[in-house]
């Protein structure tokens, strides 16, 4: 398969293949579930000859661990705080405020885009109306989360089963028949 472009085999003995052209739809959306992506943007700076390390997505990354994960107020310059130059560089290059409009084709459109500027820019201020008003609130989620850690594997329980026993009602709290 080449990369990013549909395949359709013919069946048959000979099984040749041919190029529809268009791209996968389905391997493109399957690359945005990466956390990886989005973590790129606040790998450390290189200090020395080491190469960076992104940082893993089930550690999660502490907010004050980056400037660009910080506040607007760590970047501005007052009597006791001085950002280092580098830093306001790297924070105003890399900072995107995102408004979305109404519409069901751009909120079908949306969620893609948000993912393809997520990769190079930290989302400061996000905001829409109607039907973007819905795609905003999914990008507002997913930029909190991306310093976040995973979430720890849930418990698996055989279909029909109760949930553990701290879930259960106490027996003060348990219907009357």
């Amino acid at each position: 398969m080449i990369e990013g472009v549909l395949v359709v085999r013919k069946p048959g003995p000979e099984r040749d293949e041919t190029l529809v052209g268009q791209p996968d739809p389905w391997r493109l959306l399957r690359r945005q579930q990466d956390r990886r992506r989005y973590l790129r943007i606040v790998t450390p700076r290189r200090t020395s000859r080491e190469k960076p390390r992104v940082p893993r997505p089930a550690d999660g990354i502490p907010r004050a661990a980056h400037p660009l994960l910080g506040s607007p107020a760590t970047m501005t310059r007052t009597a006791t705080n001085f950002p280092a130059a580098r830093d306001v560089e790297e924070y105003f290059a890399h900072s995107c405020d995102l408004t979305m409009r109404g519409g069901v084709a751009s909120a079908i459109v949306y969620p893609l885009a948000a993912c393809g500027l997520a990769e190079h820019y930290v989302f400061r201020r996000i905001g829409g109306s109607s039907a973007g008003a819905v795609s905003a609130a999914a990008t507002a989620a997913a930029e909190l989360g991306r310093g976040a850690p995973d979430p720890q594997p849930a418990q698996r329980t055989r279909p029909g089963a109760y949930p553990p026993r701290a879930a259960q009602p106490t027996p003060a709290r348990q219907p009357s028949v």
